[in-house]
């Protein structure tokens, strides 16, 4: 009986360290945008010129990157799917997920980009339980957003962008996300 509890324990230590290892992101050399929100799943294909578009004039190096769009409908299963498998750099979600998205350990500190932004956005400064420090961790992107309006959209309800923290274009995710807030 020792011993097959013994045995249960040890595959459960195995199961937990193979599924919480660190790794997540497999490929460096693409940038995962994932919107889970009301956005119609037919725009997908309208990012890739617009993204080119935005990225044209950023001098930022950006070819040798591939940019991955998906568009999904709302969905708490989902974005929690998702956040698990750390493939996606930046989350573009409707506002009623935030309570899911909106976590200090897996995202992205979004400070630089605080300045640019004119609306209130105390719901999404959090404090960073590790250092103690309070970081902005989300923009809203509503009706008035540029995205919104250059894609020629009217959402129902906001959405809010995030970058993960595991993302290893971090610097081209924070211009994407600012020109998707625009002003």
């Amino acid at each position: 009986m020792v011993k097959k509890n013994l045995v249960l324990v040890w595959m459960a230590t195995l199961l937990l360290l193979t599924a919480c290892g660190a790794e997540g992101r497999g490929d460096d050399s693409s940038l995962n945008v994932m919107f889970i929100s009301e956005v119609p799943v037919h725009y997908e294909e309208n990012f890739g010129p617009y993204l080119d578009e935005i990225l044209s004039d950023s001098g930022l190096d950006y070819e040798s990157i591939e940019i991955n769009v998906e568009l999904f409908p709302v969905s708490h299963e989902k974005l929690t799917i998702s956040i698990i498998e750390r493939e996606v750099d930046i989350f573009i979600v409707d506002e009623g997920l935030r309570h899911i998205l909106l976590d200090p350990y897996g995202l992205q500190p979004l400070d630089p980009l605080m300045e640019r932004v004119t609306v209130d956005v105390d719901e999404f400064i959090i404090q960073d339980e590790a250092t103690g420090e309070f970081h902005l961790y989300a923009i809203p992107l509503n009706n008035d957003s540029s995205l919104v309006k250059d894609m020629g959209l009217i959402l129902p309800t906001p959405m809010i962008g995030a970058i993960t923290k595991d993302s290893p274009h971090t610097e081209l995710a924070l211009y994407l996300l600012q020109e998707f807030y625009g002003n």
